[in-house]
């Protein structure tokens, strides 16, 4: 039989793929069905003292972090505030300028100088520390060594023993004592340090 041009123009049509329309997504949902509206599951009512309890517990925590996170700014703005281990390498020279930032971490790490971490772990000095010849406060290596003692210490607590203003001082800071340097003054900063660190 011979094939007709008929014939081959239907075969050719046959091996095209053939189009369909595709129906029409919701489009609420990519899979085609129809969310209406969305229920909330409630808590067994045995569940519901305890879950508030837990809220009211998150809730308080995240208030005292953040007045914690509060607090460790303003004391560590006082007085100067603090400076990275690079420009604290240059306070703690003083006219020499032959301190490098190894120094610094260093006496840190050997208690003869504050130091904190700030959120990415790098080292902050305060300022105040310094004395203006270069090194540091007079009296201040032997207060540390002494404050190191506490049985809970941390690094903001040479911060707050050496910023707060002391009754027992008669409205001073440990840190006006130091910046004069007399052995008297020195002295009652080491003993309410050590007070301090029972």
């Amino acid at each position: 039989m011979k094939s007709t041009r008929r014939d081959k123009l239907r075969r050719s049509r046959d091996k095209r793929p053939r189009r369909t329309r595709r129906k029409k997504k919701s489009a609420n949902s990519s899979s085609g069905i129809r969310i209406d509206r969305v229920e909330t599951i409630e808590p067994p009512a045995r569940l519901r003292p305890l879950m508030e309890k837990v809220g009211r517990e998150l809730e308080r925590k995240l208030k005292a972090r953040a007045a914690t996170k509060i607090g460790f700014l303003h004391l560590v703005s006082q007085e100067g505030g603090v400076v990275s281990a690079k420009e604290a390498a240059v306070l703690y020279g003083g006219q020499t300028l032959m301190t490098d930032q190894a120094a610094v971490r260093r006496a840190a790490r050997l208690c003869q100088l504050i130091a904190v971490k700030d959120g990415r772990g790098k080292l902050l000095f305060p300022v105040w520390q310094f004395s203006g010849e270069g090194g540091a406060l007079p009296g201040l290596r032997e207060t540390l060594v002494v404050l190191r003692q506490h049985p809970h210490f941390h690094d903001l607590l040479p911060f707050t023993f050496i910023l707060n203003a002391r009754a027992r001082l008669g409205g001073k800071r440990p840190l006006d004592l130091l910046r004069t340097a007399q052995d008297d003054d020195l002295r009652l900063v080491l003993k309410l340090a050590d007070e301090a660190a029972e």
